[in-house]
C-alpha cells in the first residue's frame, strides 16, 4: 500500500465538480475553553447590583465577568462577531463551559448556552422610572448560521415569585444578519431587590453549532425606545487584522520591511444617534526594549449618527529594530478622544483603546490562531491537503504544527485515520511532477505531541522521523516549501479553520486532477516551526486530549496545601508545571496525596497523573493564590 500510495493519486482522473471536493463544517469542541476545565468559576461578588448594569464583552478573559453574570457557558471573543457594536461578543452554541458538546448525538436539539445575570437590586423603582433592558443580537456570524424557523434565542425575566417568564423569543433568519438592537420593559412584576434576567438558547447539542452572538446588554431607568435608537456610545469594533502581507506571525530573521502591509487599518463604529467628533490616536512600542517606534495624533473629525469609520494609517517601518531574543514583539496601542463622551460612565469609555501586538516567534503561521470551522476534504478516494511556506534565507525546518479540530474530543474508542505526512520543495500545477523532500507514511494522531505544560488550545506537533530521513530530525529548506497532508478515503483528517484571515492563495488541494487553491477565503491552520531543535517533554495527542483518569484537585484556588485525588487506588505519578512548561514538583501517590504548594509564586499550574501499570492519564490545572 505505502508504494502506491502517490502512483493510484496520479492515475486518478475524473470528472470532479471543483466546488464539491472542499467543505467547512461546524467545530466539534473548544479547546481555549477546555484549558480552563477543573477550574472553579468564583463569583466577585454577593450582594446585589445596582444601575445601570452593561457589558459589551470587550475583556481579555474568554468567560464572561464573575462581577456581572453567574454562569459562564458562552465563549466571549473577538472572532466570532461581524461588525459588533463594539469590541467583544458572547458567542451561543452547542458547546458547554469546557468546550465539549451537551450531547454526543448530532441531531440532539434542545436549551444550549445560557448566559444569566447576577441578582441586581431593583426594589427602589417603580413602572415610571422607565427601566428597560436593551441588548445586540446577531444570528452566525462568522459562527454557524442557525436552522431557519428552527433554532431560536430567549430572553427571560426572573418574577419575585421566582419564575422565568419569557420576554422575547428571537427565531432564526434565513440568513446571517447584522446586529440589531432589542428592548424590553420592565413592569412592576421584576421590580423587586433580586431581579435577574437570562438569555437561553435553544438548538443543535452536538456541538460549536447554531451560533448566535449578543452584545452591548444595558439595563437602566429613564430610557425611551423610541428615541433611543441605538446605545450612546463610541467604541471600537475591529482591530487590524493583519500587519503582515503574507503571514500572520513568521520568524524575525526571514523579515524583510516591504513584507509589511501597506497600510493598517481599524474601524471604529459611532453608536449614538447624533454625530460626534473624534480625534484619533496610536503608537507603536517594540515591547522587548520598551522604545517608542511611533507617535501619531490625527485631527478632529465628524462622525455621522449609526456609522462605521475605518481609519487607515501608513506601515510603520521596523528597520530599525534589532532582534535581541528568540521572541520579537511590536505593540500598537490605538485609542481616541471624544468630548461626547466626557459625562458618560465608565463603562462607555472603557471601549475607546484597543491594543494588539505583532509577534516574531518561530513559526510561520497564517492563522490568528482562533478557528471558526473545520476544513475537509470531499468527495475524494486520494486527497492532499498542502500549505505553501517561503523561507527568504536557508533555514532548518524542525516542526509542523497543526490544529485538530477533533482536540481534547477523541477517545480511546474512536478510528483515528491513517495519513501521511510529508514536505514538498515545489508542486506542478497536474501534480505530476511534484518533488518531495520527505514523507513518513500511514501515521496517526499518536505521532503528533504536545509540550508538557502547554495549554491544551487545539495545536499539536509533529517532529520530523530520522528513520525516513537518513538520521536527521529536519529539514533544510530555502525559497519556497510545503507542508501537505496526504489521506485516502474513509481517512479523513480535519483541520482547523481559521475565518479572520484570507489567505487562501497559500492554500491548496488536490484530489487526483491537479493541485487548486483552496475556494474558501481563510486560512487552512497548518503552521512551520523553524530554527533551533525543540526543547522540553512531550507526551503524545491522544495523552493530552482526553483524561481517562478523573482527577481531582481542591482547593482551588490554593494557598498552602493541594490535594489530589482519583477514585481506585493504584500507583500513580504526578508532575506539576508552571504555565511555561517548566516541571516545578513530582512525586508519587496511591489514591490521595496532600501536595506543599506554599512555595510556588501565584499563578497557574498544570499537574499530569499518570497510572504507572496501565499508562493512562489525567490531568488538572489550579490556581495559587
Amino acid at each position: 500500500m505505502k508504494g502506491v500510495f502517490l502512483s493510484i493519486l496520479f492515475l486518478l482522473a475524473g470528472e470532479i465538480i471543483f466546488a464539491q471536493q472542499e467543505a467547512l463544517t461546524p467545530l466539534p469542541s473548544n479547546p481555549i475553553l477546555f484549558q480552563h476545565k477543573g477550574v472553579p468559576f468564583v463569583k466577585a461578588r454577593q450582594a446585589a447590583l445596582g444601575l445601570p448594569f452593561a457589558d459589551d464583552f470587550n475583556q481579555s478573559g474568554f468567560y464572561p465577568d464573575a462581577g456581572k453574570w453567574e454562569d459562564r457557558l458562552v465563549f466571549v471573543n473577538n472572532t466570532f462577531g461581524v461588525k459588533p457594536p463594539s469590541l467583544g461578543v458572547a458567542t451561543f452554541d452547542g458547546l458547554d463551559e469546557n468546550g465539549q458538546p451537551y450531547s454526543e448525538y448530532n441531531k440532539d436539539f434542545g436549551q444550549a448556552d445560557k448566559l444569566t445575570s447576577l441578582p441586581i437590586d431593583l426594589s427602589s423603582y417603580h413602572t415610571s422610572d422607565n427601566i428597560y433592558l436593551s441588548f445586540y443580537w446577531q444570528a452566525g456570524g462568522l459562527g454557524e448560521k442557525p436552522g431557519y424557523m428552527e433554532d431560536y434565542i430567549v430572553l427571560e425575566f426572573l418574577n419575585k415569585e421566582g419564575e422565568w417568564v419569557e420576554q422575547l423569543r428571537i427565531d432564526a433568519p434565513m440568513d446571517v444578519n447584522d446586529f440589531r438592537q432589542e428592548f424590553a420593559f420592565l413592569n412592576e412584576d421584576f421590580l423587586y431587590d433580586s431581579f435577574q434576567f437570562r438569555f437561553v438558547a435553544f438548538g443543535n447539542l452536538a456541538g460549536a453549532t447554531d451560533h448566535w452572538n449578543i452584545d452591548y446588554v444595558l439595563l437602566d431607568k429613564n430610557r425611551n425606545p423610541a428615541f433611543e435608537s441605538s446605545v450612546a456610545d463610541l467604541a471600537f469594533v475591529r482591530g487590524n487584522t493583519s500587519y503582515l502581507k503574507n503571514y500572520y506571525q513568521m520568524p524575525f530573521r526571514h523579515f524583510t520591511d516591504d513584507m509589511l502591509n501597506d497600510t493598517i487599518s481599524v474601524l471604529i463604529k459611532n453608536n449614538f444617534s447624533n454625530t460626534v467628533d473624534i480625534v484619533d490616536n496610536y503608537e507603536v512600542k517594540y515591547l522587548n526594549t520598551n522604545a517608542v517606534l511611533k507617535k501619531y495624533e490625527g485631527s478632529s473629525i465628524d462622525i455621522p449618527k449609526i456609522e462605521f469609520k475605518e481609519y487607515q494609517y501608513g506601515k510603520v517601518g521596523l528597520e530599525n529594530v534589532q532582534e535581541v531574543s528568540d521572541t520579537t514583539e511590536i505593540e500598537f496601542r490605538y485609542f481616541f478622544e471624544t468630548s461626547s463622551e466626557n459625562n458618560s460612565p465608565a463603562f462607555v469609555r472603557a471601549n475607546n483603546q484597543i491594543i494588539e501586538k505583532l509577534t516574531f516567534a518561530n513559526t510561520f503561521a497564517y492563522d490568528d490562531g482562533s478557528a471558526e470551522r473545520t476544513y475537509r476534504l470531499v468527495n475524494y478516494d486520494i486527497g492532499i491537503i498542502a500549505v505553501k511556506f517561503h523561507a527568504t534565507i536557508p533555514d532548518t525546518l524542525r516542526a509542523i504544527r497543526v490544529y485538530f479540530p477533533d482536540f481534547p474530543n477523541f477517545s480511546g474508542s474512536t478510528k483515528d485515520p491513517l495519513f501521511n505526512v510529508a514536505i514538498y520543495s515545489a508542486i506542478d500545477s497536474l501534480g505530476i511532477n511534484d518533488e518531495v523532500v520527505y514523507r513518513e507514511e500511514l501515521i496517526d494522531k499518536s505521532n503528533f505531541h504536545i509540550p508538557e505544560g502547554t495549554p491544551f488550545n487545539g495545536f499539536a506537533y509533529y517532529t520530523f522521523n530520522p528513520e525516513v530521513n537518513d538520521g536527521k530530525d529536519y529539514i533544510l529548506v530555502d525559497g519556497d516549501f510545503y507542508i501537505a497532508i496526504e489521506q485516502e478515503k474513509k481517512n479523513d483528517v480535519d483541520i482547523g479553520f481559521d475565518l479572520n484571515t484570507n489567505h487562501s492563495g497559500n492554500m491548496f488541494y488536490n484530489v487526483g486532477n491537479g493541485w487548486f487553491n483552496s475556494q474558501f477565503p481563510g486560512s487552512i491552520m497548518i503552521n512551520a516551526i523553524m530554527g533551533p531543535r525543540l526543547s522540553g517533554l512531550y507526551t503524545t495527542v491522544k495523552q493530552n486530549r482526553f483524561s481517562n483518569l478523573d482527577l481531582k484537585v481542591y482547593p482551588n484556588p490554593a494557598k498552602d496545601i493541594i490535594r489530589l485525588q482519583v477514585e481506585t487506588d493504584a500507583k500513580y505519578s504526578y508532575q506539576v508545571f508552571d504555565i511555561s512548561g517548566k516541571m516545578i514538583l513530582a512525586g508519587d501517590m496511591l489514591h490521595s496525596e496532600n501536595v506543599d504548594v506554599s512555595s510556588l509564586n501565584a499563578g497557574v499550574y498544570f499537574i499530569y497523573l499518570q497510572d504507572v501499570s496501565t499508562n493512562t492519564f489525567g490531568s488538572a490545572k489550579f490556581i495559587k493564590q
